[in-house]
């Protein structure tokens, strides 16, 4: 006993980090595989240190790194530490005929067609002096008309579908912001 403190009290801090940092070694393991994707892949990553997601080719994994090319015009090589990858999503293609888009299109298309056909009606003159133009028939004309362009013209434009991947669990020992201790992380 030292000044009244029992010596298994001074002890047990320092068992506890041993037998944390016997674990390492399984946690690294466990990170090597935990992205369960092929290289060349297109991934959108999400990561606690990047601003926004990075859109970007899977490379490879070196030891609880993993390595990808990015797609964007900087066309940069990124590593980014397992632990700090917080969503990972691999693309399925890109999906035609978005529901979205061809909704806004003929939105558009319809808005600018019920436009156009009530000015036509209203600037031109039939060859007949005793009739008009039905601003309302060719309003709704207009409308149907610009609609189906739009839905057509919507019909153009894709999204890319993506699928999360799971990241499995796994324990990292990192050491503390302060630099005096250890800490110990699970994410699940």
């Amino acid at each position: 006993m030292m000044r009244g403190i029992p010596r298994w009290r001074l002890l047990a801090p320092t068992l506890g980090l041993l037998g944390l940092a016997a674990l390492a070694p399984l946690s690294d393991a466990a990170a090597q595989q935990a992205i369960p994707i092929a290289p060349g892949t297109r991934v959108r990553v999400r990561a606690a240190n990047l601003v926004a997601p990075l859109v970007a080719n899977f490379l490879q994994m070196r030891g609880d790194t993993a390595v990808f090319i990015e797609d964007a015009a900087g066309r940069g090589v990124w590593s980014l530490h397992v632990s700090d990858i917080t969503k990972l999503e691999r693309s399925d293609g890109e999906q035609k005929s978005n529901r979205p888009y061809i909704i806004r299109g003929a939105a558009i298309g319809a808005g600018a067609g019920a436009v156009g056909g009530l000015l036509i009606a209203s600037s031109l003159r039939p060859s007949e002096a005793g009739k008009k133009y039905s601003r309302g028939a060719s309003g709704a004309a207009g409308a149907v008309v610009g609609g189906v362009i739009g839905a057509v013209v919507g019909s153009r434009f894709g999204a890319e579908k993506w699928t999360s991947v799971t990241l499995p669990r796994r324990m990292s020992l990192l050491p503390d912001s302060r630099g005096l201790g250890l800490r110990v992380g699970f994410d699940f």
